[in-house]
């Protein structure tokens, strides 16, 4: 619990997984400690939770989401430039 507190506290995503079905709470309509849903947002967050490994494979669930939009920014972040040496677009320098 301390883990998934640091990581709302600092702003990172959550993605819960639950393995254990016995009851855990009051409520019909959320299934997990009330706790957990700190991190989730407040609608929509059934996309954040999985209760079976089939799930995790989803790509309408939250975790396929996040993966798909990080690893769109990491190869728009690691895209090569085309670097000019000289304002004209030559390669070489002129002189004046």
């Amino acid at each position: 619990m301390v883990e998934l507190g640091l990581a709302i506290a600092w702003g990172k995503p959550t993605f819960l997984f639950r393995d254990d079905f016995r009851r855990c709470c009051d409520s019909a309509v959320y299934p997990l400690n009330l706790m957990l849903f700190t991190g989730m947002p407040e609608t929509g967050w059934e996309a954040y939770w999985y209760g079976s490994v089939e799930e995790i494979a989803d790509p309408d669930k939250a975790l396929a989401r996040w993966l798909r939009e990080l690893s769109r920014r990491e190869s728009v972040t690691r895209a090569p430039t085309t670097r000019r040496c000289c304002p004209s677009g030559s390669s070489t320098p002129s002189r004046a």
